[in-house]
């Protein structure tokens, strides 16, 4: 097991800070898991980790992900009976992150704000993937990801690329990376305003598998 302690910071949002009805201990458990999905977007980390690194039980920590789950906070994704991640839920801390700034050198403050945005980032990013339908080059889409400026939420940016597999084949849709390079969230907006039996004032025609096909085709089917 990998046992090195991460070295950026933890964050404990005000909602999950003064939380009357979680206990100490499982705030903590808090600010690791942030600390640890700083990288990934979720954190791996097994119960025997959390209590070799604060020297407790491997029950204590049990208890305290039970509490932090139950209160919304995280949700548990299980691979398998040695493996599982654990995503915070963004909806479920109010604002995001707020700072938490240890020591008052500037330095640690931007370091701060730094692994913040990164941890915003990268829990934003894993909603955008787990939701589309074409998952090409993960890591390009990430780098892509961090760099758009959009005021969609990442549900929304998702659902706007996959309405591309509703006009065309599933071979021509781009990969992520690039669709979030170019800004293509916008066109798909104009899609969504056009019916569906039209794309830009052109009307479509489909085969009946929901295809997009030629006019010609479509009259020879027909």
């Amino acid at each position: 097991m990998n046992r090195n302690k991460p070295n950026y910071y933890g964050i404990i949002p005000a909602s999950v800070r003064y939380d009357p009805e979680i206990p100490h201990f499982a705030k903590l458990i808090y600010a690791e898991i942030s600390a640890l999905s700083n990288k990934e977007g979720f954190c791996w980390a097994s119960n025997d980790y959390f209590a070799y690194v604060f020297e407790t039980t491997a029950r204590t920590v049990q208890r305290a992900i039970e509490a932090l789950e139950a209160r919304g906070y995280i949700r548990r994704h299980i691979e398998n009976k040695t493996s599982r991640k654990i995503y915070i839920n963004m909806t479920e801390v109010s604002p995001p992150y707020d700072n938490f700034v240890m020591g008052t050198n500037d330095k640690k403050v931007v370091h701060n704000n730094t692994s913040n945005n990164n941890i915003n980032n990268n829990i934003a990013f894993e909603k955008f993937w787990n939701i589309i339908k074409k998952k090409k080059n993960k890591n390009d889409a990430r780098r892509a990801f961090a760099k758009i400026k959009c005021d969609l939420k990442p549900e929304e940016l998702a659902e706007r690329y996959n309405m591309q597999f509703n006009t065309k084949d599933a071979k021509y849709v781009p990969y992520p990376s690039r669709w979030l390079r170019n800004e293509s969230w916008n066109e798909s907006a104009d899609e969504e305003r056009t019916p569906n039996n039209f794309y830009r004032g052109e009307k479509i025609y489909r085969d009946e598998k929901g295809f997009i096909i030629s006019k010609e085709e479509h009259d020879k089917l027909n």
